[in-house]
């Protein structure tokens, strides 16, 4: 039975047999993954899943299942399940069911040319970044993995409340990680690219950089503490910017468990800094007509010169602290509950090529790599982190330095930002561009 067909067999079911509310959640996901070792294949995996996930809402009380599966049995039997947890849990005022209208602005989600490129094709370009990365470098001794992986997914949802949408979306990524040695030390890189179009997975780019990060670190010694300036990669900048999710949403803010809670309106960031979460972003790959609830998904400025402007919020959150959803609900899997989530999040594209934010940097740290992030304290702010990276003196890299680390505080490292590269990157769906900050405390020798 096709999803709409399905979908709406059971709402009319349920109107039949129960006074509340019902939300349909069908999807199906497959996946490649294929591992590469010493030029041979080491996984071969590929997997598939479909099933269907129904909530329903009575007088505020939320009951949830789901089904592995598409077959209409197991569907009403899913229903039926659904309707009895609702009877255990207690009412809540803020929930609803979206009846929001999709617009009819058409997004390019999906690339035929991933299900299209022949499986030995995808076994050769995993193979040719292992190749790449091991003849970049004659230090480069080892392979760790090399993957490739492709994934698709197709989605379907509808309430009993006005929302229907469906989606059907694909990406491709590959990812390599070797070793450098010199005879002293070892040490490790990675490269990484995730894609919407399977024709601008580049090999070569993959390799290059897991080599270049391994033996840029060879030999890395301490430097002495100080206050200094930090240059951040964007994929570092990256894995910073990622420690706002959780602050910047309305759920963290209702709990009392955000660093800008009591902040709406007030300079929390340098004035160059815009930090943007879009949902509609084109080839982001996080980017969908809607969320996990049924709201159309938006570009939504967070931080617009260094101002706090508001919040990511789904339903729930929207409806507690009487705001718009953003469009930021999560769903990975008919198995799991919609959650809040950011989609595309990003900091804005600076002026300056990233070579020029060095030259004129006379004493400096470029941060390569970074440790223990997760350890940030999204109330607070504060954080000690372990990092590795690349000294700069009077304007150049020279040699590379680890077992330090750099402390502060969230907010005062944003406004300590003084500049931003022009080299906006994404990984995965986390963006940002080279980031320049100043007096930042650095632990060493």
């Amino acid at each position: 039975m096709h999803q709409s067909q399905l979908s709406e067999t059971i709402i009319k079911k349920a109107k039949s047999t129960f006074s509340g509310d019902v939300e349909v959640f069908i999807s199906s996901h497959s996946s490649l993954e294929i591992h590469i070792l010493d030029g041979e294949i080491e996984v071969l995996d590929s997997y598939k899943e479909s099933g269907i996930g129904i909530r329903v809402l009575d007088q505020g009380k939320l009951g949830f299942a789901y089904h592995a599966g598409l077959g209409l049995e197991g569907a009403a039997q899913c229903l039926q399940q659904a309707i009895e947890n609702s009877r255990c849990t207690s009412a809540n005022p803020y929930l609803n069911f979206s009846g929001a209208k999709l617009p009819k602005t058409k997004l390019d989600l999906f690339d035929p040319q991933i299900s299209a490129t022949p499986l030995q094709k995808k076994i050769d370009m995993a193979k040719n970044i292992e190749k790449i990365a091991r003849a970049h470098d004659q230090r480069i001794l080892k392979t760790e993995k090399v993957i490739y992986n492709d994934s698709e997914a197709e989605a379907w949802l509808q309430t009993s409340t006005g929302f229907c949408g469906s989606l059907k979306t694909n990406h491709a990524s590959a990812m390599a990680m070797v070793v450098a040695g010199d005879g002293q030390t070892f040490e490790s890189g990675t490269g990484f690219l995730a894609v919407k179009k399977i024709k601008d997975l580049d090999a070569e780019k993959v390799g290059k950089e897991a080599a270049e990060k391994a033996v840029e670190m060879l030999g890395a010694r301490t430097t002495q503490s100080r206050k200094t300036t930090l240059v951040f990669e964007p994929k570092i900048a990256a894995q910073i910017l990622s420690l706002l999710i959780s602050p910047l949403s309305g759920e963290a803010v209702m709990k009392g468990k955000s660093l800008f809670h009591d902040k709406v309106g007030k300079i929390v960031a340098a004035k160059i800094l815009n930090v943007i979460d879009d949902g509609t972003m084109p080839n982001g790959l996080a980017t969908s007509p809607f969320d996990g609830e049924g709201i159309p998904c938006q570009k939504t400025v967070l931080i617009k010169n260094g101002v706090l402007r508001g919040f990511l919020h789904n339903i729930y959150s929207a409806n507690k602290t009487k705001h718009k959803p953003t469009g930021n609900s999560g769903r990975g899997s008919y198995q799991g509950l919609p959650g809040l989530s950011s989609t595309n999040f990003y900091i804005e594209n600076g002026k300056t090529a990233p070579e020029k934010l060095i030259q004129q940097i006379k004493d400096g740290i470029y941060i390569a790599r970074i440790m223990g992030f997760h350890t940030a304290d999204p109330i607070s702010g504060d954080f000690s982190f372990g990092v590795q990276g690349l000294l700069i003196e009077n304007g150049k890299k020279t040699y590379p330095v680890r077992g330090i680390t750099i402390a502060g505080n969230m907010i005062e490292l944003l406004q300590s930002i003084s500049a931003l590269g022009n080299d906006l990157q994404f990984d995965s769906t986390l963006g940002s561009p080279t980031l320049v900050v100043e007096d930042i405390s650095v632990g060493g020798a």
